[in-house]
């Protein structure tokens, strides 16, 4: 999404705010600004020029949305700590979940994920073979990481 308004809207319209309205009084209740100025970010029209102030760092807290993301539309990998942020950036929710598993890893388990996933990408028989095996529970995941 490539403006500050984008976002805004698409995580008003996640969160249920669909009217123009609703988001406009959400926008200002959140941020503590006018309702002329919350419709003139939805609109595209300005952005808040002051990002350091108290008001707007408990809005994006409040919105629960990365503020690289809300204000910049930039994005790194390690921003999603819910499917709710993954969704609401364009991002698949399975990203989301293999970060979370692997932030709980060891060095190792980590190590064979990683060439795992690269498998993947290669579309190598091996992975889906294996993934299958452990589907079926023929086999657990600690085998499954040690077959990688």
């Amino acid at each position: 999404m490539s403006t500050f308004s984008k976002r805004l809207q698409a995580t008003l319209t996640y969160d249920g705010y669909i009217t123009s309205s609703a988001k406009i009084k959400r926008l200002a209740e959140t941020f503590s600004v006018h309702s002329s100025t919350a419709r003139r970010w939805l609109a595209g029209d300005s952005k808040p020029r002051k990002i350091c102030t108290q008001n707007f760092l408990n809005g994006y807290r409040t919105l629960n949305m990365p503020f690289d993301w809300l204000f910049r539309g930039e994005w790194e990998w390690t921003y999603a700590t819910t499917e709710r942020q993954a969704i609401i950036a364009g991002k698949s929710p399975q990203v989301v979940k293999v970060i979370t598993a692997m932030r709980t890893m060891t060095e190792w388990e980590q190590s064979k994920v990683l060439r795992m996933l690269i498998r993947m990408g290669n579309n190598d028989p091996k992975v889906s073979r294996l993934s299958d095996m452990r589907d079926l529970g023929q086999i657990s995941v600690q085998q499954f990481l040690a077959m990688m």
